[in-house]
Order: structure tokens, then sequence, then C-alpha cells
């Protein structure tokens, strides 16, 4: 094993863009950067189809930023890796040849099936214990992945075409979401995961959360004033809990929401609709509890880099204690 090695890993998602620098030591795991900022590349998506002109500038000058960062360090390996906005923008190759143009980066646009995969190899490396058949909801802002998993194993996955961003600008709008408009929305929830049940082999017997929405939903659960990663893994909340913080939402004006603890005002207009996703998905199957944890797409990301590359074990009685 190379003894002294540095990777880059960057998702780059409907909402946020992340950025992760990771040395390898002697053998240990080093994080050197992290950085989140929220471009809301997919904003006007669901209507015109294309990247708007603001949201591809907002998303080439955070990707110029984490250039700087990178260029900080002698990065062996950058790994850039796009969703949902890029899979389904009519415009995604302008946006990726300009970013190549002024940054250097070559963009992989992940299909729904490998972002899943690598999301749920996240999920894995964050969490000591992995249970059995447990569905993993990786709910970002233009789509949600739903991944059974038993173990390490993955036994089906699927990508809707749904996520905060898109049914927030579908059903609700920049209110805050009273009476049918939300009704609608949850009623379109359901109806995608009745599309989805056939392809389930098996009912999943818990609830893993992972992505903005979720750590979101924990932080403001948990009251936190200053976002703590360890807290968030492994979190278990009710879904009286999820109800309670909804209801709370809906009752709340955009502005006021702004000031929530533990909500990133940047996400204030949209988090009702990713905490609808969870607790849909809990109904669907009967469950009461869910799992939430910060170890989604980027740090399977990262721990699959590490692995091919620099010959890393990932398991996560090894990986469980690194946080991005």
């Amino acid at each position: 094993m190379h003894i002294n090695q540095t990777i880059a890993a960057l998702d780059l998602g409907s909402q946020t863009f992340r950025l992760v620098v990771a040395g390898i030591r002697s053998g240990n795991i080093k994080i050197l950067e992290s950085k989140l900022i929220n471009i809301r590349l997919g904003e006007g998506l669901t209507v015109t189809g294309r990247l708007s002109d603001a949201g591809v500038k907002r998303g080439v000058e955070a990707l110029l930023y984490f250039a700087d960062i990178i260029a900080n360090y002698n990065t062996d390996k950058i790994k850039a890796c796009a969703t949902a906005a890029l899979r389904i923008a009519s415009n995604r190759e302008f946006f990726i040849d300009e970013v190549r143009r002024r940054t250097g980066f070559n963009i992989e646009v992940l299909s729904g099936e490998a972002e899943a995969a690598a999301s749920a190899f996240g999920v894995y490396c964050s969490l000591k214990y992995m249970p059995a058949l447990a569905l993993i909801v990786d709910a970002g802002g233009g789509s949600t992945e739903l991944t059974l998993t038993n173990g390490k194993d993955i036994i089906s996955s699927i990508s809707l075409n749904m996520g905060a961003v898109s049914l927030t600008e579908m059903f609700l709008g920049h209110g805050p979401g009273y009476g049918r408009a939300f009704e609608l929305l949850e009623q379109y929830v359901k109806n995608a995961l009745k599309k989805m049940a056939p392809n389930m082999l098996y009912a999943p017997k818990s609830i893993i959360g992972v992505g903005g929405s979720a750590t979101t939903m924990g932080a403001m659960l948990l009251g936190m004033a200053r976002y703590d990663p360890a807290r968030i893994r492994g979190f278990c909340p009710h879904m009286k809990e999820l109800k309670a913080l909804l209801s709370r939402l809906k009752d709340t004006p955009l502005d006021a929401r702004r000031a929530i603890v533990g909500l990133d005002p940047e996400r204030a207009d949209i988090i009702s609709a990713g905490i609808a996703i969870f607790l849909s998905v809990l109904s669907f199957f009967k469950l009461e509890y869910m799992t939430v944890t910060d170890g989604g797409l980027l740090f399977g990301l990262l721990m699959n880099l590490m692995q091919k590359e620099f010959g890393v074990h990932a398991e996560s009685s090894y990986t469980s204690g690194i946080y991005i």
C-alpha cells in the first residue's frame, strides 16, 4: 500500500455540491478538507428540463472554489460524480464541458443504480452494525434511491425521479405547504412507492435514511446549533417525531423557518418535501423507526476510491469512526 497518498471526491447533487480531500498516511485515513455548498443546480429543472443560467453559474463558481482547495494538496486522484440534475438536464454537456475547461474536473454522471450502490457502500462503511434487510433511502434534491440490502450485499435497488427540490417545485412552490397541495405531494410519493414495490423481493425490516434531507431532519430533531456528524450517525427517530416536525414546519412561514435550530436556511423551503419522503416510506412499509446516517454517497465514493486505487480495505470496523 502507498503510505502517503491524497485523493479528492466530489458529489455534485441537485441541491448541494460536496468535496472531501483525504490522505492515507502510513495506512491511516485522515480527512484533510470537507466542504459543502448549497448550489441548487436543479432549480427550475422540473419545469424547463434544462439547467438555468444562474444554476450553471453557481455550479461553476463552486467548482472553481473546490479546485483552488484541491490545488493546495499534492492530489493523486480526483473523482467528481454528478447525480439527478445532470442525468436529466438537456444542456448537461454544456455544463460538463464548461467545468472541464475551467477547472480540469472530468465529471462522471452516475446512473440511478450506480448512485444507489455508492450510497449503500457509504452507509455500510459508516455504521458499525448493518441490520439485515435494511432499505436505504437516499433522498436527494432531484431523485430518491431505494436500495434493499442484507448486510453488505445489495438485493435490489431503484431510482425514483423525485427529490426534495423537484417535489417542492411540483407541489409546494415557496409557500408553507398547507392543505391540498401537501396532500397531493404525499399521494404522489405513495403512488411512486406502489409502482416500485413489485421490484422488492423482500419487505425491509428497517429503514436507513441518508442525504441532506435526512441529516437536516436529524439535526433539527436533535436541536443542533452546530452540525455534529457523530451525533447524526446512528440516530433513530420515531415516526411520531417526524410527523410532529413536519406539522411544525407546515405551520411556520418560510422566513421564520430559516431561524429554526438545526435547519440550514438554504433548505428551509424544501425540507418539508424531504421529510414527507421518509414518512411515506415508513408508512408504506409499516415501520415506526428509522436510522439516520451521514455516510451516504460522498462517503461511499471516497471509500470506493481508496479501496480501488490504494488497496485500503473498507470495512465498517475500520471506517465507521471516520467523518467528513
